[in-house]
């Protein structure tokens, strides 16, 4: 999948392994999460695996939910999370309407992450340094406490998979394996089909990487793979974004343009004016912070 700098290098794996299960070991003990989405993705994901093993291949209208009235969810939520849930589901015997397929899920998903930034950072460092910061990617504030433990944003949650994964194939292109072009698109495809709002917010990084990575006399070449890449990405994940695209205008989006749900409100220096305490603005800033140290 990936070129990795080491072959069976099963120690550091392992021993990703075993935090990323630590890391989710309260969700086991206490399976119910008290956390704000938690129960709308156990109920998406029950109606969607039901509706898939019935044989509806991409389930959009989910007809049993709201006492029979039915709901438009998958015409606008990003479907490639429920597809897991619903192998596992399958694969273990488990009960759709239980939370241990989502949990379950969100388990390999948090290890996934740890061994997707394990192999991206050890194209730069030494294997030891690449498992420090695989373990640091997987216990991240935002990542684990905020979009795991508190808001159990589960597409979200996701997408870390998919970015060092995209990372890496954009990074292989930029050094001429221009066969990895395809799975670079696919890996973009399936951010897309994840969660589009951290697509926007990351996707526009690759427009980086060829003047960073790639040699001087081969980046338009590069830039031109990049494009085809993205064009390819788009096509693929067409059957998701574009009805969903289409579709908008039957929904209100009054709620979206004001309040805490409005982006402009959310920003550090503008968010305590409406409403949150300063005790979680502080918490925000902390984690804002210390991700940017990160990063440095």
């Amino acid at each position: 999948m990936m070129q990795m700098r080491w072959e069976g290098d099963w120690k550091n794996l392992f021993i990703i392994t075993l935090v990323a299960w630590g890391l989710m070991l309260p969700a086991w003990i206490s399976p119910y999460l008290q956390a704000h989405d938690f129960v709308y993705h156990v109920i998406f994901s029950h109606h969607f695996t039901n509706q898939f093993l019935m044989g509806e291949l991409y389930p959009r209208w989910l007809y049993a939910m709201n006492d029979g009235f039915g709901s438009p969810a998958f015409f606008y939520y990003a479907p490639l999370p429920y597809y897991f849930t619903t192998f596992l589901t399958w694969l273990f015997h488990l009960q759709s309407a239980a939370p241990y397929p989502v949990i379950l899920c969100a388990s390999i998903v948090l290890w996934l992450s740890g061994v997707t930034g394990y192999y991206w950072v050890a194209r730069f460092t030494t294997r030891s340094a690449a498992l420090l910061l695989g373990i640091l990617y997987m216990i991240l504030p935002y990542h684990l406490v905020v979009d795991g433990y508190i808001r159990f944003a589960f597409a979200e949650f996701w997408s870390f998979v998919w970015m060092p994964l995209i990372l890496s194939f954009s990074y292989d292109v930029c050094r001429k394996q221009f066969e990895r072009t395809i799975p670079f698109a696919l890996s973009i495809a399936a951010l897309l089909l994840t969660h589009l709002p951290t697509s926007i917010l990351f996707l526009p990084l690759l427009v980086c990487m060829p003047w960073v990575f790639a040699k001087r006399k081969q980046q338009i070449k590069v830039c031109f793979w990049h494009g085809v890449a993205g064009l390819l990405a788009v096509g693929f994940a067409a059957v998701y974004w574009y009805p969903a695209r289409t579709l908008q205008l039957y929904v209100s989006m009054y709620s979206m343009f004001q309040g805490m749900f409005f982006y402009r409100n959310n920003f550090l220096i503008s968010g305590p004016a409406y409403g949150h305490s300063i005790l979680f603005w502080r918490f925000l800033t902390f984690v804002t912070v210390f991700t940017m140290a990160l990063v440095a």
